[in-house]
């Protein structure tokens, strides 16, 4: 029998079918081996090696982990100003006391040790569910029973001691803020609180009073929502108060980090009336300001203004205000007068004697509450972004207390506590106790904190 071959062609082209049909991967090899499991793909050339792990190469930067930011510990004030760590406490053991014991006391008291220094055995104590102050302190009395234990104290806060770079302050040309200890009470606080300043307007372009220092303004004699200074009164007056500190300029304020509300509420000559000044207490009430300087003087009496400055001092609002530079005893002067107002008389610059010149001076009275420097104080002057000025009179010294008020406000004093701390810590001046020049003497911005 004759059998037909086939083309060399075509059989070379059934063989090649036949080969890929049944290569690995292909359709008809799924349809035979259903469970094979697939391949993996490594996406490796096949022609290198595969790679091995180097244990000391380093990680890629998607394996690196990022920093965990340090925990910041919970401060809380004390009475006397002092802030503490709110649930740690420091103890010193009596000599010779075995870790045993020690480990006895932290059961005893539910205590975590954050460190212990065995030159001095003393150890910081963490301790779980201490949400208030008073139950550091039963802690701490708790503590200080225990008979292997020598001392308890808080853990207190501290900070770097600052000094600001401003040129007149570093020169020494205010030593009126070395007098009353602002250095010092700047370390606890820098007074971040709002403060009016009822005056003759403020020179808001003032290197010393801009970058956001001014935060509301109002002009009370020309109805306009700038209160721009032709006198320049008010504006020596609020960077004394609270001028650009630590800016290597000019100048340091007594509240570096007072926010200003500058109201105009006097004539470009000085002047003012009860109107003005009724209008200008509104709106710092208005404004949520939390301290009032009034470097103003010579009124009388006024039934309303009485009741304003009432209503000021029941909404936790503290006002200070000038003496007068008479140089006389007078029994009142109005504004400083009224009740709930902080009256302010006058000093030297360094604070040790009574402000006085050839043509009058600090006026003296019953009504005189404390002191504060007065002559030749350093401060921002209208004219031009750089310029400075010293000026003399109660108008200057009443912003220092208004600073000091300021610090303590900024520390959630009420008002009638920073009323009380302002006179019981002030440096007495004078004949003993409170006197008719000094009022209860220079004020002491940083004794005032910690009182």
């Amino acid at each position: 029998m004759r059998v037909d071959r086939l083309p060399a062609a075509i059989v070379l082209t059934t063989l090649l079918m036949l080969l890929v049909l049944n290569a690995p991967g292909s359709a008809q090899s799924e349809a035979s081996e259903p469970d094979a499991p697939p391949e993996e793909v490594t996406g490796e050339s096949p022609l290198e090696p595969p790679r091995t792990e180097d244990p000391d190469a380093p990680p890629s930067p998607e394996e690196e982990q990022p920093l965990s930011a340090p925990v910041a510990e919970e401060v809380v004030e004390l009475e006397n100003g002092a802030r503490v760590v709110s649930d740690e406490l420091i103890v010193t053991y009596k000599d010779d006391v075995a870790k045993a014991e020690r480990q006895e006391v932290r059961d005893d008291f539910e205590a975590e040790s954050e460190a212990y220094w065995s030159e001095i055995e003393a150890e910081a104590l963490e301790f779980d569910g201490v949400p208030e102050i008073e139950d550091l302190e039963e802690k701490r009395a708790e503590l200080s029973t225990d008979p292997t234990i020598k001392s308890v104290d808080y853990n207190y806060v501290s900070e770097l001691a600052w000094s600001p770079n401003d040129p007149e302050f570093q020169q020494g040309r205010q030593n009126n803020l070395r007098a009353v200890d602002a250095l010092r009470a700047w370390n606890v606080t820098r007074g971040k609180t709002r403060v009016a300043v009822l005056d003759s307007g403020c020179y808001a372009a003032h290197a010393e009073l801009n970058e956001g220092k001014v935060v509301a303004q109002y002009d009370f004699w020309y109805r306009d929502a700038r209160a721009d200074d032709q006198l320049g009164h008010g504006t020596h007056v609020a960077s004394i108060l609270g001028a650009e500190t630590n800016n290597s300029l000019g100048i340091a304020g007594g509240a570096p980090n007072a926010r200003l509300l500058c109201a105009k509420i006097t004539s470009d000559a000085g002047t003012t009336t009860d109107r003005r000044m009724l209008d200008g207490l509104q709106w710092a009430l208005d404004n949520n300001a939390k301290v009032v300087n009034l470097s103003i003087a010579g009124g009388y009496h006024n039934q309303a203004i009485e009741d304003k400055m009432r209503q000021l001092y029941n909404a936790g609002v503290f006002v200070a205000a000038a003496a007068g530079n008479e140089g006389v005893y007078k029994e009142t002067d109005y504004p400083a007068a009224y009740p709930g107002v902080m009256a302010v008389a006058g000093t030297t610059r360094d604070g040790t004697a009574r402000f006085s010149t050839s043509y009058g001076g600090s006026n003296r009275g019953p009504y005189v509450d404390i002191a504060a420097p007065a002559k030749d104080i350093r401060g921002a002057y209208v004219g031009g972004k750089n310029v400075y000025r010293g000026l003399s009179g109660t108008s200057m010294a009443t912003p220092h207390v208004s600073a000091a008020a300021a610090l303590l406000a900024a520390k959630g004093r009420p008002v009638g506590t920073i009323h009380r701390q302002l006179k019981s810590s002030a440096d007495d001046r004078g004949v003993a106790g409170r006197d008719n020049a000094f009022g209860h003497g220079l004020v002491d911005f940083h004794g005032a904190l910690v009182d």
